[in-house]
């Protein structure tokens, strides 16, 4: 083999492994713990805009929907920690030329919260994006209530680029939705300080 395709070999090897996290291909045994967090209330809140969410039959379909993986423009992998566990979910998509850009979304089981997981997903999600997909840039929307997740999209060199004054309704009261993004650019310069 030559030095490229070596070098492509181990690439390929670690791309779906990040820290604390694998990512797998989603499975149908993911939808019951998946229902389960998307029913918690304190996860609700931080993932949509609103309360109660559906039925099994539409949670089901969403889920399969995230995970179709059919498409260049879209991917969704499960997390699974060194145990073995599952722990949460990683989406890209909406990836489409001329732009390039991919939304990303993540979920970790309230359970697995505080590990890292999150953190390591985001940046498999990132190198996947970046680096297998092509795209140009990844954003995300984030409530601005979500301070724990705005200060580790922050410290992962996401850049807030705007806010949705007043994007959803919650506790009598109208909060804010942040978008922010990272450029490919943005992301070479981090990968190479890592």
């Amino acid at each position: 083999m030559t030095e490229i395709g070596e070098g492509l070999e181990a690439w390929a090897g670690g791309l779906f492994v990040e820290g604390s996290v694998r990512l797998r291909q989603f499975r149908e045994s993911d939808t019951e713990k998946l229902s389960e967090w998307w029913r918690d209330p304190s996860v609700t809140i931080m993932q949509t805009d609103r309360m109660p969410v559906g039925d099994d039959a539409t949670l089901t379909e969403m889920f399969r929907m995230w995970n179709k993986n059919d498409t260049p423009s879209a991917c969704g992998y499960s997390l699974i920690n060194h145990e073995g566990e599952f722990v949460g979910h990683v989406s890209l998509w909406g990836v489409t030329p001329p732009t390039m850009i991919a939304t990303l979304a993540v979920i970790v089981g309230p359970e697995h919260q505080g590990n890292g997981h999150g953190r390591d997903a985001v940046r498999a999600a990132l190198r996947i994006a970046f680096e297998e997909m092509g795209v140009n840039k990844v954003e995300l929307q984030v409530w601005h209530f979500n301070t724990r997740a705005r200060g580790l999209y922050a410290s992962l060199g996401f850049v807030e680029e705007g806010v949705r004054r007043a994007a959803v309704y919650h506790r009598s009261a109208f909060h804010d939705q942040v978008l922010m993004g990272m450029l490919r650019d943005e992301y070479l310069t981090m990968a190479t300080r890592r």
